[in-house]
């Protein structure tokens, strides 16, 4: 049997007040989601995953093979420490969630895709937070697959994954979601049927956040930068005189 993580008990008038808080309505897209992570967010993981061998760790923190009490389901568990982690305020809910947490629930509600990896439940600790997320059974990231196959996939492969992943993209897109970390070690596959799912929104944003503007010439700039031939690039002294570097605000 899996050793079952056990949290100190947190006060009686603690979880009584907790237990007494109102439920915040908010958006119906985020409502019935939202009423269900507000219920547990403030719970002992314990009470509701056992936890089991480490699956990976990182500078962000760990993540480690569970299973949901309640009906066996296999999960996966990260724990992340805060830090400095950035928070989301999400329509339905009073309080702010890290960021990682708010982007999960982004893509994941009204309705999922199933490229992209669910997110089931949150829980909030005084140092770290847990994420109770699917588990696919089997998987491995798509860079560990790329070196099992001989360092490359086929044609067939890379079109079948590249269809699957701008799939997924264009959901998150649609959510007001932006990855940002896009690479094979945030791909997990499942070796027989190829279907992927894209993992980890730990360096993504969101585009409600920070919406995108237009800048006019910026385009032109970019492009002199970037050209394939280097003799064909504008060089140094010619870009200080680009007129986007002179335009008015």
């Amino acid at each position: 049997m899996l050793p079952c993580v056990i949290e100190p008990e947190e006060p009686a008038n603690k979880r009584k007040r907790e237990e007494d808080s109102p439920q915040t309505n908010g958006d119906k897209s985020y409502n019935l989601k939202a009423k269900r992570l507000k219920k547990i967010w403030k719970a002992r993981v314990g009470k509701y995953y056992r936890k089991g061998e480490l699956l990976g760790q990182g500078g962000y923190g760990s993540v480690y093979a569970g299973t949901r009490l309640s009906d066996g389901l296999p999960v996966a568990l990260k724990y992340v420490r805060k830090d400095e982690e950035e928070e989301l305020n999400l329509p339905g809910l009073e309080d702010p969630m890290p960021k990682e947490v708010g982007l999960f629930k982004m893509v994941n509600t009204p309705s999922t895709h199933a490229n992209i990896l669910k997110l089931y439940d949150w829980f909030d600790r005084p140092a770290s937070y847990v994420m109770a997320m699917e588990r696919p059974n089997p998987c491995q990231d798509l860079f560990e697959y790329c070196q099992e196959q001989g360092g490359a996939l086929n044609e067939d492969q890379a079109r079948n994954i590249a269809q699957q992943l701008l799939g997924a993209l264009q959901h998150c897109h649609d959510c007001g979601v932006v990855h940002r970390d896009v690479k094979p070690e945030n791909i997990l596959i499942q070796p027989e049927t190829q279907e992927i799912k894209l993992i980890d929104f730990g360096c993504g944003g969101s585009t409600e956040a920070h919406p995108i503007h237009r800048i006019r010439r910026f385009k032109d700039f970019v492009c002199c930068c970037l050209r394939p031939r280097a003799e064909d690039r504008t060089n140094l002294e010619q870009l200080q005189f680009h007129p986007w570097l002179h335009q008015s605000c």
